[in-house]
């Protein structure tokens, strides 16, 4: 009898996936995310995850951190590491952020490859969570004072670190 009802689960299991082309089960792992997103404290929120936000996010792995990708693509946010944490949204917005737990976080980063997106996500954040501390990342200098006045505590503009960097050697 047992035999008969494990196969019968089994094909019943086979015949959903198949149904529903594997939603259910990125259902189920969107809610486990949900659940360790929702329980971490003190951890990176990181928003995009390009060239910037890719290696940043393994560095804070590396390092033992948790993290949480924020990107609004998802096929950019489906290549996010295993042991990485991903809310799917536009980081300007309250919602996504507070599904990332902006509130509790040490940090958040806004590596997005766009100043003015960039400094949005510092406003919102600011006024979310302003004891936590916020990095953005800028596309040119005169970016800076902007993104302090809307409560980025460090402002990156890559391209002057990696000359900075190469100019130190």
């Amino acid at each position: 009898f047992s035999v008969l009802v494990l196969t019968s689960l089994w094909l019943g299991e086979t015949v959903v996936d198949t149904a529903f082309g594997g939603q259910v089960r990125e259902e189920l792992k969107k809610m486990q995310q949900q659940r360790a997103i929702d329980s971490a404290t003190d951890h990176v929120v990181v928003c995009g995850y390009g060239t910037f936000g890719r290696t940043l996010t393994t560095r804070l792995l590396e390092a033992g951190r948790t993290v949480v990708v924020v990107e609004s693509e998802t096929a950019i946010g489906e290549r996010v590491p295993e042991d990485a944490l991903v809310v799917e949204g536009d980081a300007r917005r309250e919602a996504t952020l507070q599904e990332a737990g902006v509130e509790r976080a040490s940090a958040l980063v806004a590596a997005i490859d766009d100043s003015n997106a960039s400094i949005q996500i510092a406003v919102v954040a600011s006024q979310l969570a302003p004891q936590q501390e916020i990095v953005v990342r800028v596309g040119a200098e005169s970016y800076e004072s902007v993104a302090r006045r809307a409560g980025a505590d460090v402002v990156v503009v890559p391209e002057v670190v990696s000359a900075n960097e190469i100019g130190a050697d």
